[in-house]
């Protein structure tokens, strides 16, 4: 594991042990690193996403402010590529103004704030988060949605619409179905580009998956394909 942090979470008796690693991020057009996602596992825990789906606001809002701090150490360490670090929220933590302003006042390093595809289909209501929204960009972070499964149908195109994305990310699940259809992935991500400038691939892992993703005219690509990148040089 190239960049692996183990914290133990005094204030969050339901997480003893979180365990962190980076996956890089990468530009398809200059092949440039541009930043990473911090992926994290509690021990003791098979399914991870939905664990930290039944953790309180409370408990989510402590565990962003945990992984801020910790990545600024790494960041201040040069132990790895400086970029943008992408970090899943729920979409009700841009509503906790007190949250956004730690963020902003705290974090040293460019944030990317994940709001899951599937928990957002299920919670769309952002009209008190514009403010908060517009406070976060002002500090250079972005909101992006997160594991979209592609569906395009009239309640989905709605639910996307109800916030301005900075970025998308298509799941891995949609590139590994469609790595040999080069043609439905163009297609797919020329959907995407209806509610945003920016899509990237999750799971890239093959040379294969990146020259489809580059067909397909996608931004960014993340996978651990490019793990030796990972490193600050």
């Amino acid at each position: 594991m190239l960049c692996s942090a183990k914290t133990e979470n005094t204030h969050l008796h339901t997480i003893p042990v979180m365990r962190s690693r980076l996956q890089p991020i990468m530009c398809l057009k200059n092949s440039e690193q541009i930043g990473y996602e911090l992926l994290s596992k509690v021990d003791g825990v098979d399914n991870t996403e939905l664990y930290f789906t039944s953790l309180s606001k409370q408990d989510i809002a402590v565990l962003v402010m945990k992984q801020v701090l910790m990545m600024n150490q790494v960041n201040l360490s040069r132990e790895v590529v400086r970029g943008r670090c992408f970090i899943n929220v729920r979409i009700e933590s841009l509503a906790d103004s007190n949250l956004i302003m730690w963020i902003c006042r705290n974090c040293k390093i460019p944030l990317s704030l994940e709001v899951d595809y599937q928990y957002l289909i299920l919670n769309s209501d952002v009209t008190n988060y514009t403010a908060n929204l517009a406070l976060l960009r002002s500090f250079g972070h972005q909101i992006w949605l997160d594991d979209f499964l592609c569906d395009f149908s009239q309640r989905s195109r709605e639910t996307l619409s109800v916030v301005d994305w900075d970025g998308i990310k298509v799941d891995r699940s949609i590139l590994w179905d469609l790595c040999y259809n080069e043609m439905e992935l163009h297609h797919i991500v020329n959907c995407c580009r209806g509610f945003t400038d920016c899509v990237l691939i999750e799971g890239v892992e093959t040379d294969h998956h990146v020259k489809v993703c580059q067909y397909a005219g996608v931004d960014y690509a993340q996978g651990f394909h490019w793990l030796d990148r990972l490193l600050s040089s």
